[in-house]
């Protein structure tokens, strides 16, 4: 007779279950009244637990909303990344087409996309979750990366810059604060990767 030594005890899945609750009540709540706005009593009303119970999973609403960034939003990311890198060789409409898709993802949750880029702002845990995610997205392109550059690390830098500045910019925009058109800002960030791709390739 084998033993599952391993099996999770009722306790802990209930405890799996109790976090899986909170972690979507935070991506909804955020979601719906921005960082600012956005209480633990509120996250709890919307879970269906207690403030203690939060407290038992995360320290503050900043590290909610880190996890959620992290095991909700970075998901959905996940597959544009993966996509952008099997697109090589690369060309101004393939990265043009890809630059639509990654603003239409933020477009989807702009409230959630608005929170986040809210809390890297003021929180120094938002703000090492998303360098922490930047650096995990590189493991997802590394065709991307080689083309960028040979030294990996180089590569790496000019990846996670770039990647700021499209986060920054895709906030100026879902804020409304973006001074042009969606087609413009589709253009200049589209500019951007490709030149960096082809500066890449020149030197290959």
């Amino acid at each position: 007779m084998s033993i599952e030594l391993n099996r999770p005890t009722l306790r802990q899945q209930h405890q799996a279950v109790t976090r899986e609750k909170l972690l979507w009540a935070s991506y909804e709540t955020f979601s719906s009244r921005g960082f600012y706005d956005t209480t633990v009593k509120q996250i709890v009303d919307h879970a269906g637990t207690s403030r203690a119970t939060f407290y038992l999973h995360f320290q503050s609403k900043s590290e909610a909303l880190a996890a959620a960034w992290r095991e909700i939003q970075l998901e959905k990311m996940e597959p544009l990344w993966q996509y952008v890198d099997q697109l090589s060789p690369w060309s101004s409409e393939s990265i043009h087409a890809w630059m639509d898709r990654m603003i239409a993802a933020w477009e989807a949750a702009p409230q959630f996309a608005l929170s986040s880029n809210q809390a890297l702002t003021l929180d120094p845990i938002m703000a090492k979750e998303w360098f922490d995610g930047m650096s995990e997205f590189c493991s997802l392109v590394p065709n991307l990366l080689a083309t960028i550059d040979p030294d990996i690390d180089k590569a790496k830098m000019r990846f996670i810059l770039l990647c700021t500045q499209m986060e920054r910019t895709a906030y100026m925009w879902l804020s409304g604060n973006f001074p042009g058109t969606r087609s413009e800002l589709l253009h200049s960030l589209s500019y951007f990767w490709i030149t960096m791709i082809e500066s890449g390739q020149s030197r290959s």
